[in-house]
C-alpha cells in the first residue's frame, strides 16, 4: 500500500495544466491579427492570400464605362441642345475626377466632333489627328504650345458661327491634348469645354 501511494501522480497533473492555455488563445488570435492588417494593407497591394486588391480596378471600369454612356448620349442626340448637356455632363465628370483624357475620353470627342461636322460620314479618330513625321511622333509636344493652343481655343469658341467651325474646334483640342505629355486637361482647357457648351446652346 505504501508502496502504490509512492506512485507520483504530481508529474502527470503537472503536465495537464502545463499545456498552455493562454497560448491556444494567442495563438488563435494571431491569424485574425495578420489577416486583418493584410486586408487593409495598401503597401503591397495584396491580401493576406495573395490576391490583389481591389479597389482600383473599379474606379477604373467605372469611368470606362460612363464616358461610353456620354459618348453614346452624344450619338444619340439630334440636335445642339442635347449636345450641350453631354458637354457639360463630360466637363463636369472630369472635374471631380481624373483630369487625364484617356481613350474613352478620346472616343467621346470623336463623337462630338462626328456629330458637329457631318453626322453622316466617317470621321478619322482625334487620336490621330496629328503630324505623321517619325520625330514628331516620338516627342511629347512643349508644355508651352499646347497652352498656347488651348487658350486660343477658349477664345475662339465663343464666336463660332457655325457647328461646323465648332467641329474644327474639337478636333484641334482633341489633338493638341492628345499630343500633350500626360494628356491631362488644363483649366483652359475646361474653359473651352463649358464654352463649347455654351455656344452650342446658342446655336440651337
Amino acid at each position: 500500500m505504501a508502496k502504490l501511494q509512492l506512485n507520483p501522480p504530481r508529474p502527470i497533473l503537472g503536465d495537464q495544466t502545463n499545456v498552455p492555455v493562454p497560448a491556444r488563445k494567442d495563438d488563435a488570435k494571431k491569424p485574425s491579427e495578420i489577416i486583418s492588417v493584410s486586408d487593409t494593407s495598401e503597401d503591397d497591394g495584396l491580401r493576406s492570400n495573395g490576391q490583389p486588391l481591389p479597389p482600383r480596378t473599379p474606379v477604373r471600369t467605372k469611368k470606362a464605362s460612363q464616358l461610353q454612356k456620354l459618348k453614346l448620349s452624344v450619338l444619340d442626340s439630334t440636335d445642339n441642345a442635347g449636345l450641350a448637356v453631354a458637354v457639360e455632363e463630360f466637363t463636369k465628370f472630369l472635374q471631380l475626377g481624373s483630369r487625364t483624357l484617356t481613350k474613352e475620353g478620346f472616343a467621346f470627342l470623336d463623337a462630338l466632333y462626328k456629330q458637329l461636322a457631318d453626322p453622316s460620314i466617317f470621321v478619322q479618330p482625334l487620336r490621330t489627328l496629328r503630324s505623321t513625321t517619325r520625330e514628331d511622333s516620338r516627342a511629347p509636344q512643349p508644355a508651352h504650345v499646347k497652352l498656347g493652343v488651348v487658350a486660343r481655343l477658349r477664345r475662339e469658341v465663343g464666336t463660332a458661327s457655325s457647328n461646323r467651325v465648332l467641329a474644327n474646334l474639337v478636333a484641334d483640342f482633341g489633338a493638341v491634348t492628345n499630343k500633350s505629355s500626360g494628356r491631362t486637361i488644363t483649366k483652359d482647357g475646361f474653359a473651352f469645354l463649358e464654352g463649347l457648351a455654351a455656344r452650342l446652346q446658342a446655336l440651337n
